[in-house]
């Protein structure tokens, strides 16, 4: 007997458009400046990259890259903010995280130094590019609806299985190349994983959880590696004179310790996650039956 293909009790695309009406109220004039509005402007940003890779199978290339630039530019917009708020949250967490006799000194002369280089908040011209930009997905995902009404399950099947496998390779050259760059684009594509298997859930596809959690706790670690080597180069742009070289050195090696502890945890978790193909890790994880796709 032939098997049933899972199908989403929801629409992505209303969805989305949800999203980007939420995201524009947080753009606007009268909320623009606050902290919690800016954080979820740049997690909606994240989730709305995710999807346009859950939609590619009915994207041109042309518009798939031009939708993909637009949440770039929103990302590399807000940056600088969330780096610097970043910065002195690790710059504590590296603290904490050695022991009393080999902590390094200078903490508040380092966290003095990056609040001063920190920007107060997101120029007023970056956020009328913001705004634009959304208008302009807002619009990109109203073709879709027209086009389309809602995407078919074999596209978010093909979608998922697609973000999966580009995960799978960066985890590959991660685990060889044991390199910053590496971690940081293997982080990338498990947070894309990781929004993907959201916004399935809230369609309504039943999933398995305990992969779910997987999933978000190595993205949590990897995001915190990569929060190390933000704070890394921060403190190698710091003037010469800033801090004796003895101190700045102790911070090097503080961080350089605990980013391999977070490289080894974030392999050990990953093993039994990566070792399926692509497909059969997606029908396991949410049902879908990509023979039926």
């Amino acid at each position: 007997m032939q098997r049933k293909q899972t199908m989403p009790s929801g629409n992505l695309f209303t969805l989305t458009l949800e999203m980007l009406d939420e995201t524009l109220t947080l753009a606007s004039p009268t909320s623009q400046a606050k902290a919690p509005s800016t954080r979820r402007i740049r997690v909606n940003t994240k989730m709305l990259r995710s999807r346009h890779r859950l939609c590619a199978t009915l994207l041109t290339p042309i518009s798939l890259t031009k939708a993909r630039a637009r949440s770039s530019e929103i990302s590399q917009l807000l940056s600088p903010r969330r780096d610097s708020e970043v910065v002195i949250k690790t710059l504590f967490r590296v603290r904490r995280a050695c022991k009393k006799s080999a902590r390094p000194g200078g903490i508040r002369r380092l966290q003095t130094l990056f609040e001063d280089q920190s920007p107060e908040a997101v120029d007023a011209w970056h956020w009328v590019r913001i705004r634009q930009l959304l208008r302009l997905e807002r619009d990109f995902w109203r073709r879709l609806v027209k086009a389309h009404s809602a995407p078919p399950t074999d596209c978010l099947a093909s979608g998922l299985v697609q973000t999966y496998r580009k995960a799978h390779r960066m985890y590959d050259r991660a685990r060889h190349q044991r390199d910053c760059q590496r971690f940081h684009e293997w982080r990338k594509w498990v947070k894309y994983l990781y929004y993907q298997s959201q916004c399935l859930i809230s369609l309504g596809l039943p999933a398995k959880q305990d992969r779910t959690k997987v999933i978000k706790r190595l993205g949590r670690c990897l995001g915190q590696h990569h929060d190390l080597d933000v704070l890394r180069s921060h403190i190698n742009r710091l003037p010469v004179l800033a801090m004796p070289s003895d101190k700045l050195a102790s911070w090097s090696l503080a961080i350089a310790r605990i980013e391999k502890e977070h490289e080894s945890k974030a392999l050990k978790m990953a093993k039994p996650l990566f070792k399926s193909n692509p497909e059969r890790m997606v029908e396991g994880w949410f049902g879908f039956d990509i023979s039926l796709s």
